[in-house]
Protein backbone atom coordinates (compact mmCIF):
# COMPACT_ATOMS: atom_id res chain seq x y z
CA UNK A 1 0.00 0.00 0.00
CA UNK A 2 1.60 3.22 -1.06
CA UNK A 3 -0.50 6.06 0.37
CA UNK A 4 -2.92 5.80 3.29
CA UNK A 5 -5.64 8.34 4.02
CA UNK A 6 -6.98 8.43 7.56
CA UNK A 7 -10.25 10.15 8.49
CA UNK A 8 -10.82 10.81 12.19
CA UNK A 9 -8.00 11.62 14.57
CA UNK A 10 -9.93 11.43 17.83
CA UNK A 11 -9.81 9.19 20.90
CA UNK A 12 -9.26 5.99 18.90
CA UNK A 13 -7.91 7.27 15.61
CA UNK A 14 -4.91 9.18 16.92
CA UNK A 15 -3.40 5.99 18.39
CA UNK A 16 -3.63 4.24 15.04
CA UNK A 17 -2.30 7.30 13.21
CA UNK A 18 0.71 7.46 15.55
CA UNK A 19 1.50 3.79 14.92
CA UNK A 20 1.22 4.24 11.15
CA UNK A 21 3.61 7.20 11.34
CA UNK A 22 5.96 5.24 13.60
CA UNK A 23 6.01 2.43 11.01
CA UNK A 24 6.86 4.86 8.20
CA UNK A 25 3.65 4.70 6.16
CA UNK A 26 2.93 7.65 3.90
CA UNK A 27 -0.04 9.10 5.69
CA UNK A 28 -2.65 11.70 4.69
CA UNK A 29 -5.09 12.98 7.33
CA UNK A 30 -8.50 14.60 7.55
CA UNK A 31 -10.41 15.49 10.70
CA UNK A 32 -13.56 17.53 11.15
CA UNK A 33 -11.92 19.03 14.23
CA UNK A 34 -8.98 20.96 12.81
CA UNK A 35 -7.30 21.20 16.21
CA UNK A 36 -6.82 17.40 16.08
CA UNK A 37 -4.47 17.85 13.12
CA UNK A 38 -2.13 20.43 14.70
CA UNK A 39 0.35 17.90 16.08
CA UNK A 40 0.60 16.17 12.69
CA UNK A 41 0.96 19.11 10.30
CA UNK A 42 4.77 18.93 10.26
CA UNK A 43 4.80 15.11 9.89
CA UNK A 44 2.16 14.23 7.28
CA UNK A 45 -0.16 15.72 4.68
CA UNK A 46 -3.30 17.21 6.23
CA UNK A 47 -6.44 18.09 4.27
CA UNK A 48 -9.37 20.46 4.70
CA UNK A 49 -11.83 18.06 3.06
CA UNK A 50 -12.40 14.40 2.30
CA UNK A 51 -12.51 14.95 -1.47
CA UNK A 52 -8.89 16.12 -1.69
CA UNK A 53 -7.70 13.37 0.66
CA UNK A 54 -9.40 10.66 -1.42
CA UNK A 55 -7.82 11.89 -4.66
CA UNK A 56 -4.33 11.37 -3.23
CA UNK A 57 -4.43 7.95 -1.52
CA UNK A 58 -4.75 4.23 -2.29
CA UNK A 59 -6.36 3.16 1.00
CA UNK A 60 -8.82 5.15 3.11
CA UNK A 61 -9.36 4.30 6.78
CA UNK A 62 -12.03 6.03 8.83
CA UNK A 63 -12.51 5.99 12.58
CA UNK A 64 -15.28 8.40 13.53
CA UNK A 65 -17.69 8.76 16.45
CA UNK A 66 -21.17 7.48 15.70
CA UNK A 67 -23.16 5.61 13.03
CA UNK A 68 -24.46 8.92 11.58
CA UNK A 69 -20.82 10.01 11.19
CA UNK A 70 -19.93 6.73 9.48
CA UNK A 71 -22.74 7.24 6.99
CA UNK A 72 -21.74 10.84 6.28
CA UNK A 73 -18.05 9.99 5.83
CA UNK A 74 -18.65 6.84 3.79
CA UNK A 75 -20.90 8.70 1.35
CA UNK A 76 -18.09 11.17 0.67
CA UNK A 77 -15.43 8.47 0.47
CA UNK A 78 -17.46 6.41 -1.98
CA UNK A 79 -18.14 9.51 -4.06
CA UNK A 80 -14.55 10.74 -4.27
CA UNK A 81 -12.28 7.69 -3.85
CA UNK A 82 -10.23 6.58 -6.82
CA UNK A 83 -11.63 3.56 -8.65
CA UNK A 84 -8.89 1.19 -7.48
CA UNK A 85 -8.71 2.35 -3.87
CA UNK A 86 -9.85 0.53 -0.74
CA UNK A 87 -11.94 1.75 2.17
CA UNK A 88 -11.90 0.42 5.73
CA UNK A 89 -14.13 1.79 8.45
CA UNK A 90 -12.84 1.12 11.96
CA UNK A 91 -15.77 2.68 13.82
CA UNK A 92 -17.82 0.42 16.06
CA UNK A 93 -21.16 0.59 14.31
CA UNK A 94 -24.21 -1.47 13.45
CA UNK A 95 -24.00 -4.47 11.09
CA UNK A 96 -26.98 -3.16 9.12
CA UNK A 97 -25.16 0.12 8.44
CA UNK A 98 -22.07 -1.77 7.29
CA UNK A 99 -24.22 -3.83 4.94
CA UNK A 100 -25.93 -0.71 3.58
CA UNK A 101 -22.57 0.92 2.83
CA UNK A 102 -21.15 -2.29 1.38
CA UNK A 103 -23.81 -2.38 -1.29
CA UNK A 104 -23.07 1.23 -2.28
CA UNK A 105 -19.46 0.56 -3.23
CA UNK A 106 -16.14 -1.08 -2.42
CA UNK A 107 -15.98 -1.47 1.34
CA UNK A 108 -13.98 -3.61 3.74
CA UNK A 109 -15.38 -3.73 7.24
CA UNK A 110 -13.68 -4.09 10.56
CA UNK A 111 -14.27 -2.41 13.84
CA UNK A 112 -12.37 -1.74 17.02
CA UNK A 113 -12.91 -3.90 20.06
CA UNK A 114 -11.50 -3.07 23.46
CA UNK A 115 -11.48 0.72 23.61
CA UNK A 116 -8.65 3.21 23.24
CA UNK A 117 -6.04 0.99 24.90
CA UNK A 118 -6.63 -1.61 22.21
CA UNK A 119 -6.50 1.06 19.49
CA UNK A 120 -3.09 2.18 20.76
CA UNK A 121 -1.62 -1.21 19.86
CA UNK A 122 -3.92 -2.10 16.99
CA UNK A 123 -1.49 -1.84 14.07
CA UNK A 124 1.48 -3.19 15.99
CA UNK A 125 -0.22 -6.33 17.28
CA UNK A 126 -2.78 -7.40 14.70
CA UNK A 127 -0.89 -9.44 12.11
CA UNK A 128 -3.71 -9.58 9.57
CA UNK A 129 -4.01 -5.79 9.56
CA UNK A 130 -0.28 -5.40 9.24
CA UNK A 131 -0.40 -7.63 6.17
CA UNK A 132 -3.36 -5.70 4.77
CA UNK A 133 -1.36 -2.50 5.01
CA UNK A 134 1.80 -3.96 3.53
CA UNK A 135 2.87 -3.57 -0.07
CA UNK A 136 2.23 -7.27 -0.64
CA UNK A 137 -1.44 -7.24 0.31
CA UNK A 138 -2.81 -5.52 -2.77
Amino acid sequence: MKKIGFIGVGVMGHHMVNNLIKNNYELHLYSRRKESLKEYQQKVACYDNIKDLCKNVDLIISCVGYPKDVLEVSEQVLKYAKKDSYYIDMTTSSPSLAEEIFFKGKYLLDHIRGGHLYADHFFDERRRHRQLLSDHAV
